[in-house]
């Protein structure tokens, strides 16, 4: 399996592999943003006016940026958050719950859920276990210490 994702699934037993994680768990945040996009524009031009999703669609983008780039906890941490939410409405309104808002593909919503559950634990180890960059390839925008005070000058007596 060399030079292979291991995809949502795989161990996170690496820097390395935490750092794939925390890409391809951005990548499928992306892709759920496009499709809500896409969705949202289709669903306008046939005058159904569900722009709800285009809002779906921004945070789906924010988090998946975050993740991504920053190699943010936080954001890690409010995918699972609204991951769970968007789980939960897609639930009730395949049960005959729902409000009328939502989506009914709890094929999707689960796999966002385990996207978003995925990040958390690969923003986690990178920076609690996997701290420690192997190499300059491993550090990014996430990693950059710069000092941003100079530092004090000796005393002389």
């Amino acid at each position: 399996m060399a030079g292979k994702s291991p995809g949502l699934t795989g161990r996170i037993d690496s820097r390395k592999a935490a750092l794939q994680m925390v890409k391809d768990c951005g990548n499928a945040f992306y892709v759920v943003a496009a499709l809500n996009a896409v969705i949202a524009m289709v669903l306008t031009l046939v005058a159904v006016d569900d722009l709800s999703r285009l809002g779906d669609a921004a945070v789906y983008g924010l988090l998946g940026y975050f993740i991504r780039e920053q190699r943010s906890r936080i954001a890690a941490c409010l995918a699972v958050v609204f991951a769970s939410l968007v789980v939960g409405i897609t639930a009730a309104n395949l049960l005959g719950f729902g409000t009328g808002t939502g989506g009914f593909n709890i094929l999707l919503a689960v796999i966002v859920m385990l996207a978003a559950v995925r990040s958390v634990e690969a923003t986690f180890k990178l920076q609690g276990r996997f701290s420690k960059a192997g190499s300059k390839a491993d550090t990014g925008p996430a990693k950059s210490k710069r000092r941003l005070v100079a530092p004090l000058p000796e005393v002389v007596e």
